[in-house]
């Protein structure tokens, strides 16, 4: 049995997984997407020759299911190998992800207090923790916190530590046996010809089956009559009639919620990616992809070297730094101009002796204003009311972290797509239409 047609609002892995599986499943399936370019934060772009990501990205999952799926739509544009990173301070690179071998390698001094710290770590202290701080210290010893989450967190979010909720840390933090790679334990791999290669690949196969991939389309309303989204109006003038039609959203929910005129108090920090082009065959240290910066009296938070994601499209004497720079509390940012940002951050990374500043030839930025969902203590009920309101659209489903207000990589967005995929294709949902995914809890009153 056939649903009727599926428009799909968003051309990020979200939107184009659930699009190809609905479209190999043989639905009519058209999706919709601002940009220029499809991919959304795991698009690229090509640089004299260079390919370099939004942010570069690791292709990973501890999902067989998933993994398989990869294999087979684009096993061929993956290059499986390990990832490192480390935590810059005070003029130190500390491993990161944490683990208690090195910890062996701090100075003394640390060292001895983070293992006494570690010691009498007590399980009762993380039950009563009330907000970020609280729990990353129950965690990892107060040290530790000070040391790696408190700076850097701040820095990236924009907001204290003690305001944050602390259901993002237990997800987040952990202290392993060794140091090994940061997805040691499971499939791995950078995209050869960057994540935007991947995400064509995918759009291509949309397209094999019938679907239509339609870019330069912004979405500015959706007219909802009668609980259901009756039309899509979009910034370039054109309108489409939805009233059969079944619309999944994986544009961030602020988005969707001014697109539907719902006020919305949630927030998503915003990202500037300074990208800089340096005549050195590579820059930051051997076996590192990135590296994190707590310090405030840098821009960004994190830098990594697409070229050691994987180096196909490079030649041997330049690589591209990428700077991520979450300027959420420093609108300020915004009124510098391209080349004053590039120089400005030129200038901090070359005085703390990574690379010099006469290797630096070119650069260019990139700005995301909503890209990770900031967690703040007593989100959860802006969350169900505005999720309610979205619920009660018979049409509309969310899909996909940015659009479900969840912190998630590309495993994940493919994950969240083959359960809706799921939902909607099964027989129960052909036939009554009454349930959807993620649908907000109600106490019966009756």
């Amino acid at each position: 049995m056939k649903l009727e047609q599926i428009i799909v609002i968003g051309a990020g892995p979200s939107g184009l997984a659930t699009a190809l599986g609905l479209a190999e499943r043989g639905f009519e399936v058209a999706v919709f997407d601002a940009a220029e370019i499809a991919g959304g934060l795991a698009g690229s772009e090509v640089f004299e020759g260079m390919t370099v990501d939004y942010g570069p990205h690791i292709y990973h999952t501890d999902d067989k299911e998933t993994e398989s799926l990869w294999r087979d739509l684009f096993g061929d544009l993956l290059e499986e190998k390990e990832f490192f990173s480390k935590n810059f301070k005070d003029g130190v690179l500390y491993d990161y992800p944490l683990s208690y071998e090195s910890i062996e390698r701090f100075p003394p001094d640390v060292r001895k207090k983070v293992k006494e710290e570690l010691a009498s770590l007590r399980p009762q202290d993380m039950m009563r923790a009330s907000n970020f701080k609280e729990v990353v210290a129950a965690i990892v010893g107060p040290t530790l916190q000070e040391l790696f989450f408190e700076a850097y967190t701040q820095k990236l979010w924009g907001i204290p530590t003690v305001k944050m909720s602390a259901k993002w840390a237990p997800k987040r933090i952990e202290i392993r046996k060794e140091h090994r790679s940061f997805w040691y334990n499971q499939y791995s791999a950078a995209a050869i010809y960057g994540s935007g290669a991947v995400m064509d690949r995918l759009v291509e196969r949309i397209e094999a089956k019938g679907g239509r991939v339609h870019l330069k389309h912004e979405v500015k309303e959706l007219v909802i009559r009668d609980s259901q989204v009756s039309s899509v109006k979009f910034a370039n003038g054109k309108e489409i009639d939805t009233k059969n039609s079944t619309i999944v959203s994986t544009i961030p929910l602020n988005n969707l919620c001014a697109a539907i005129g719902l006020k919305c108090a949630l927030r998503f920090n915003s990202v500037i990616l300074a990208y800089l082009i340096f005549e050195k065959d590579f820059v930051l240290p051997d076996n590192v992809q990135s590296i994190y910066f707590a310090h405030e009296n840098t821009y960004f938070h994190r830098v990594s070297e697409q070229k050691k994601f994987s180096a196909k499209t490079f030649p041997k004497d330049k690589t591209i730094l990428t700077f991520e720079i979450s300027y959420t509390n420093k609108a300020h940012l915004l009124n510098l101009t391209e080349d004053q940002l590039l120089e400005e951050v030129l200038g901090q990374f070359s005085s703390l002796g990574f690379v010099e500043e006469q290797d630096y030839i070119t650069g260019f930025t990139r700005r995301w204003d909503s890209v990770n969902p900031i967690l703040e203590l007593g989100f959860e009920d802006e969350f169900v009311r505005v999720n309610s309101f979205i619920s009660n659209v018979r049409n509309l489903h969310t899909v996909g972290g940015s659009a479900e207000f969840v912190y998630g990589d590309v495993q994940v967005m493919f994950r969240k797509a083959k359960d809706l995929v799921d939902l909607l294709t099964s027989e129960h949902y052909v036939i009554n239409k009454n349930i959807k995914a993620g649908e907000a809890f109600r106490f019966n009153t009756k």
